[in-house]
């Protein structure tokens, strides 16, 4: 199929929506999530440098991927206390970032199974997903010699100097 005929035929099958009824603070915390993933994944696709050449980014997207969690944990009354201290064993930091593409791809897809075919948000699912990106977080950043404590202390300070 030509592909300009592509656009116009998918359009036909399109679901448009005139009101969205979505809790705003589940939709800023996944949404946030996924555009830290995105952005944490592209040192880890540099071919020319080592995750190690990029700490100091790695470390302000995990900031951001933090802060969006905390949203949504607190949105579904969750802590870190929940979340169990799992080793990722033979994990690397690439492994683990190809992992939390998977994982924001599963929560943004409830979110817009919710949106677009009005299913309800699978919570268990959401929760599940959090646990994980945790996890891997963790893995990342002991592989890269700092702790997810520190990051968000320092995010912290960032963010109250500029409010």
């Amino acid at each position: 199929m030509n592909l300009n005929n592509y656009i116009k035929e998918a359009i036909k099958t399109e679901i448009v929506i005139e009101e969205v009824k979505v809790n705003t603070r589940l939709n800023h915390g996944i949404m946030g999530v996924v555009t830290g993933v995105g952005e944490l994944l592209l040192p880890f696709v540099d071919i020319e440098n080592s995750p190690w050449a990029h700490v100091v980014r790695i470390k302000e997207e995990v900031g951001g991927i933090l802060w969006h969690l905390a949203i949504l944990m607190d949105e579904m009354s969750l802590n870190y206390d929940d979340i169990d201290e799992i080793e990722m064993s033979g994990s690397n930091c690439n492994d683990c970032v190809f992992n939390l593409v998977a994982m924001a791809s599963s929560l943004q897809d409830d979110l817009m199974k919710h949106i677009y075919n009005d299913n309800s948000l699978d919570y268990d699912l959401i929760e599940d997903i959090v646990a994980m990106i945790v996890i891997n977080l963790r893995s990342i950043s002991k592989e890269l010699d700092f702790t997810l404590e520190d990051v968000a202390e320092a995010n912290i300070n960032k963010l109250n100097t500029k409010h």
